[in-house]
C-alpha cells in the first residue's frame, strides 16, 4: 500500500521544491526502503518476543493472561483523592500496568502532536507572510510601477492627476558590495519621496529617520558580523559609502542579503545624477485596482510595467500548507489505530476485571466510561507532555530556518488559538480510538470471564 501511494507525494513535493518529480519506483531504493522497515520491525519486536519465550505455559493454559505486578495504582489513588467517580477510577488504575506499552503509546502520540503544532504553525507563518507583501514582493505597497522609458516627471504628473492613489514612495535599485567582502552582491534599493508612511515591517530597531541611516535584511547582519548601531561601509559603483544600520526587516529577495536607505545619500557619495524608476503607490480602499492599473497603461502608451501587490500567499508556500495538513490528517489516522490496537489489548487482559465489575454492578454505560477514561487519560499525558515539547522543537526549527534563509531568528508564527483545537481534536481520537475496545468490554460475558474462580 505504501508503494502504492508512493507517487501521490512525489509531485506536490517537487512543487514545493520548485524542481521536477524524479522517479519514484527505483530498485535500489525499494531495496533500501524493504531492508530499513523490516529492521526496524525486527528491532521493536525483539523485547515482546523474549518476554513471549519465557511465558509460564501451564497458567497460559488454565487461565490466561495475570499480571505478576500487584501494585496499587498510583494513578488510581490520585483519582481517589481528587473523589472522582468510581468509573474513573476504574479506568485510570490500570493503565501503566504495562509501562513500556503505554509509554511507547504516549510516544506515538506526542510525535503525532508535535506534527499537528507544526502544521499549525506553518499555517500561522504562512497566513502573516501573505499579510506582509513586503517579504514576497519587496514592497509594502498596493502596487509597483517602472516607468521604463518615461521620464521621472512625466511619471509624477501622472501619478498626481489620478485620485485613487493616495500616496506614493520611490526608489531606485542598485548593487553593491561589502568593502571587505566583494564576492556577494547585495541588493540596494535607493528611497525617496514619503517612504516613512509606508510599513516595511521592521522587526527590530527602526526605519530611516536621518541621513547616513540604513536598514537591512537579516543576511547583512548575519554575513558581514553586524548588529544594530554598527557601521556598514559598502562599495558602490566603485566608490565608498559608510552607513549606520538602524533596524532590520525580512524579505525572500537575494535571501535578505539587502539594504535601503536614502536616495539623497546616494547623491551626496555616490551618483548625483542617479534617477529613481520604480514607483510604489497605496491605493484608497475601495480602488478598482485591475481598471486604475489600465487607465496607467493607457496614459503612459503602455510603456510603465505594473504589478499590483497580492495579499495571497504564494503557490509554494500554499503547497506546503497542503502537505502540511496531508501529514498531519495522515499521523492522526495513525494515532487513532494506535490507540485502537493497545485498547483492544488492553481490554482483553482485563477480560476478567470486566466481569468482576458487571458482577458488583457496573451498567454497559459505565464499563464504557471506564474504557474511555482510561484512553483519555492517556491522551491528556501526550498532550501535557506533547504540546510544550513540540513548541520548543517548533520554534528552535524555525529559528534556524530562519536564519538560513535570510529572514531572522524570529521568523515564525504560533496560531495559540490553533493550538486550543488540540484539545477537543485529540479528545476526538481518544473516542475513536476506544470505542471499539469499550464495546468489546460491554460485550464480556460474566460466565466465560469467571469461569476458573
Amino acid at each position: 500500500i505504501g508503494v502504492a501511494l508512493g507517487p501521490a507525494f512525489a509531485s506536490p513535493m517537487a512543487e514545493i521544491l520548485n524542481t521536477t518529480p524524479t522517479p519514484v519506483y527505483d530498485p535500489i531504493l525499494m531495496i533500501a526502503i524493504v531492508i530499513f522497515i523490516l529492521g526496524a520491525v525486527t528491532l521493536f519486536t525483539i523485547l515482546p518476543a523474549l518476554r513471549a519465550s519465557s511465558i509460564n505455559a501451564v497458567q497460559a493454559i488454565n487461565v490466561g493472561y495475570t499480571r505478576h505486578d500487584q501494585k496499587p495504582s498510583r494513578l488510581a489513588a490520585f483519582a481517589r483523592k481528587l473523589k472522582m467517580s468510581p468509573v474513573v477510577i476504574y479506568g485510570v488504575k490500570d493503565i501503566f500496568a504495562h509501562p513500556y506499552r503505554t509509554a511507547s503509546t504516549i510516544i506515538g502520540l506526542i510525535f503525532t502532536i508535535t506534527i499537528v503544532v507544526f502544521a499549525i504553525g506553518a499555517d500561522a507563518t504562512i497566513s502573516e507572510l501573505s499579510q506582509n507583501p513586503m517579504y514576497f514582493q519587496g514592497t509594502p505597497a498596493d502596487m509597483q510601477i517602472n516607468r521604463n522609458f518615461v521620464s521621472d516627471a512625466e511619471t509624477r504628473d501622472l501619478l498626481n492627476q489620478h485620485a485613487e492613489i493616495e500616496r506614493f514612495y520611490s526608489f531606485d535599485p542598485a548593487f553593491g558590495w561589502e568593502k571587505d567582502n566583494v564576492e556577494s552582491p547585495i541588493y540596494i534599493r535607493l528611497l525617496s519621496d514619503d517612504y516613512a508612511a509606508f510599513d516595511f515591517r521592521i522587526v527590530e530597531g527602526r526605519m530611516i529617520q536621518n541621513p547616513g541611516e540604513a536598514v537591512v535584511g537579516y543576511k547583512i547582519l548575519s554575513n558581514y558580523e553586524r548588529e544594530i548601531g554598527d557601521d556598514l561601509e559598502l562599495i558602490i559603483e566603485g566608490k565608498p559609502i559608510t552607513l549606520k544600520i538602524v533596524g532590520y526587516y525580512t524579505e525572500q529577495f537575494n535571501t535578505g542579503n539587502t539594504v535601503m536607505f536614502d536616495m539623497a545619500d546616494y547623491h551626496q557619495f555616490i551618483d548625483p545624477d542617479e534617477e529613481i524608476t520604480i514607483y510604489n503607490p497605496d491605493l484608497v480602499p475601495v480602488t478598482d485596482r485591475q481598471a486604475l492599473k489600465h487607465n496607467l497603461l493607457q496614459a503612459s502608451d503602455y510603456q510603465f510595467d505594473i504589478v499590483i501587490t497580492s495579499t495571497d500567499a504564494s503557490p509554494t508556500a500554499l503547497a506546503l500548507r497542503t502537505m502540511s495538513r496531508a501529514l498531519s490528517f495522515i499521523l492522526l489516522l495513525i494515532a487513532v489505530v494506535n490507540l485502537l490496537s493497545s485498547s483492544l489489548l488492553s481490554v482483553q487482559e482485563r477480560f476478567r476485571d470486566f466481569g468482576i465489575q458487571k458482577t458488583i454492578g457496573f451498567t454497559p454505560v459505565q464499563i464504557i466510561m471506564s474504557v474511555l477514561a482510561g484512553i483519555t487519560t492517556i491522551v491528556l499525558i501526550a498532550l501535557a507532555m506533547g504540546i510544550p515539547i513540540s513548541l520548543v522543537i517548533f520554534r528552535i526549527w524555525m529559528r534556524g530556518t530562519g536564519i538560513a534563509i535570510g529572514a531572522g531568528p524570529r521568523f515564525g508564527e504560533m496560531s495559540y488559538p490553533g493550538l486550543m483545537l488540540l484539545l477537543p481534536l485529540m479528545l476526538l481520537v481518544a473516542v475513536l480510538g476506544g470505542t471499539l475496545p469499550a464495546r468489546r468490554a460491554v460485550q464480556v460475558q460474566v460466565a466465560d470471564a469467571l469461569r476458573y474462580e
